[in-house]
Formats: structure tokens, C-alpha cells, sequence
């Protein structure tokens, strides 16, 4: 499955947005950091955080124009057994928007101090020119399609698609990342593994009926 960009792997939990997206993440596991939620954790995430790298790679050029292959996604939705506090859900989604115009700067001021990024390596952002080269490392845009609580994070499904000034290698595709947010910053963010298919509708089974009504 895609993974999402600069952004680091990691194994977590999943339901049902590429190798490089949004990368809000790919669908392969990960590693999990600090506060992260206590799911299956890697022994990347475990390490000391590295440095983060001095500069990104060049992005080929894209075509600066809205994100494509995100128009039939499904409207979002929230599962789960706790529901996502609106605080939280805010910041996730402004993040995503933040992303899908190449605002990497306001992206970037959504991450605490120190804020840890795992994906196939595990990252820590020390200040914000650095959280700035992360967030334009990131290849793909991210429509959200589902947002979740698992512990103490939100687990946010995308469909991936094109980025302006980037090219994105899994358009269509989903991803998924875990946030944690404290104070309305985020301190962790990791790649999850989620399901890269669209859940089939389900069709509300009709009630048998009889002359006489509805059978009981």
C-alpha cells in the first residue's frame, strides 16, 4: 500500500486514505512515538528520535491545481465508541487543509514544540523551520473521509491525491495517520495502517409485510 511522503511509517490500528501521501500516512505499519496511543508499538518509534534532516528533496513540479482523485469520496464520518471531540477534529482537518493548498507555514504552526513524526523513521520537529521542510516533504493532498478516537489520539482516514508543487505517487489511494493533540497542538503524529478500500453501502433490509402489517 502507499505510504505518505517524507512522513514516517507506523503500525497502530485501523478501519477502513498512498506509498508517500498525504501522505497522512500509507497503509503499512509503523512506528509508534512518546505519547502516542499504546497500541502495537515498533522498535523505530522506540529509538531516540533523529535529527531532523537538514533539507527535503526537491518535489517535481505539479500543476498548482486542486487536489485531484478525492472527488467520490464519501462524506466524513466518525466511529468508534468514544466520539472525536470537536477541538480535535478541528485541528486534524485544519492541518489537512493546510496540506492540500501547500500552506506549509500554517501546517507547520499545528505542531507543538518538539512534536514527534513517525512514519518509516521517527523525527522530532525541535522548532518550526524544520516543522516546515516536514510538512513539504509530504508528496500528496488528503481529502479526510473518517475521523476516529483510539485512546488518546484521532486515527484520520484520506484519499489521496494530487498536491500543488508536488507529485503525488498513490492518487486515489488511502492513508491513514494518528494524531495527538494537547492544548490544540499536535505532539504526535503517525503513520496507521488502514483499509485502502471503500466500504461496500449497506442496504437496509425491508420489513416483511402482510395484509395486516408489518410482521412482528
Amino acid at each position: 500500500m502507499p505510504r505518505f511522503a517524507v512522513l514516517l511509517a507506523v503500525s497502530l490500528i485501523a478501519t477502513a486514505c498512498g506509498n508517500g501521501g498525504h501522505r497522512a500516512a500509507t497503509t503499512s505499519g509503523g512506528s509508534a512515538a512518546t505519547t502516542a496511543p499504546p497500541a502495537a508499538t515498533s522498535t523505530a518509534a522506540a529509538t531516540t528520535p533523529a535529527p531532523a534532516p537538514a533539507t527535503t528533496a526537491q518535489e517535481p513540479a505539479g500543476t498548482g491545481a486542486a487536489p485531484t482523485g478525492t472527488a467520490a469520496a464519501p462524506p466524513i464520518t466518525t466511529t468508534g465508541g468514544q466520539a472525536v471531540p470537536a477541538e480535535l477534529s478541528r485541528v486534524v482537518l485544519a492541518w489537512s487543509a493546510a496540506i492540500n493548498r501547500n500552506d506549509n507555514a500554517a501546517a507547520a504552526d499545528l505542531f507543538a514544540k518538539n512534536a514527534i513524526v513517525a512514519q518509516s523513521a521517527v523525527f522530532q520537529l525541535v522548532d518550526k523551520p524544520t516543522a516546515v521542510l516536514w510538512n513539504d516533504g509530504l508528496p500528496c493532498a488528503g481529502t479526510v473521509v473518517e475521523l476516529r478516537m483510539v485512546q488518546n489520539a484521532v486515527v484520520a482516514t484520506f484519499v489521496l491525491g494530487q498536491r500543488p508543487k508536488h507529485q503525488c505517487d498513490a492518487p486515489g489511494h488511502r492513508a491513514g495517520a494518528a494524531f495527538v493533540i494537547e492544548h490544540g497542538k499536535i505532539t504526535v503524529w503517525e503513520q496507521v495502517p488502514v483499509s485502502d478500500t471503500t466500504p461496500a453501502p449497506t442496504t437496509p433490509t425491508e420489513p416483511t409485510t402482510t395484509p395486516g402489517g408489518p410482521v412482528a
